[in-house]
């Protein structure tokens, strides 16, 4: 290989290397913290700082809160800003508990007991609609608002097509009428 094209790929490849090292979340201030779910398995939880009311931000189905990096610093000024990483993604422990609706709702109590939170704003994205509105029905106390982004769906008879994998549906309380 001549010197000529040696040296090229040592320029191009430190190019790549600072462009890597430079873009995307490595500009971005937050605190990573792992805490323990509703089976003790570890959840991945972003802590971006900021004050006042609390929120949780929730993924879609094969995302990490990282999907977040971008969107949540832009709340820091009028609320305490967290996003959480669903078991079996990202940093957060795969567990043979599975992924049903309703232990998913209990390590989004068990990650607000975690950091001592008593009542909290939930966005979420996509399926995240489906753990939102069973922790919401569920612990109404918990929770001052909820925000669905592209979250709320009709997925009748959906369920059943995908079992065992796909989250069941909460029951209706009579309160939910």
């Amino acid at each position: 290989m001549s010197v000529l094209k040696r040296n090229l790929f040592l320029v191009i490849g430190l190019l790549l290397l600072v462009a890597c090292h430079s873009s995307g979340e490595n500009n971005v201030n937050y605190q990573t913290k792992f805490v323990k779910g509703s089976t003790d398995n570890k959840i991945e939880v972003l802590d971006f700082g900021g004050s006042g009311t609390p929120i949780l931000m929730l993924t879609g189905m094969g995302n990490s809160a990282h999907v977040y990096v971008d969107f949540a610093p832009k709340f820091k000024n009028d609320f305490q800003v967290y996003a959480m990483t669903r078991r079996g993604y990202g940093a957060s422990e795969l567990t043979p508990n599975g992924f049903s609706v309703d232990t998913l709702a209990q390590d989004i109590l068990a990650v607000l007991k975690a950091l001592d939170l008593n009542k909290v704003v939930l966005i979420g994205h996509s399926i995240a609609g489906d753990e939102i509105s069973k922790f919401a029905s569920t612990y109404p106390d918990k929770v001052e608002k909820v925000v669905y982004l592209d979250a709320a769906y009709d997925r009748t008879g959906v369920q059943e097509l995908l079992m065992p994998y796909y989250p069941s549906y909460p029951e209706m309380t009579a309160k939910d009428s």
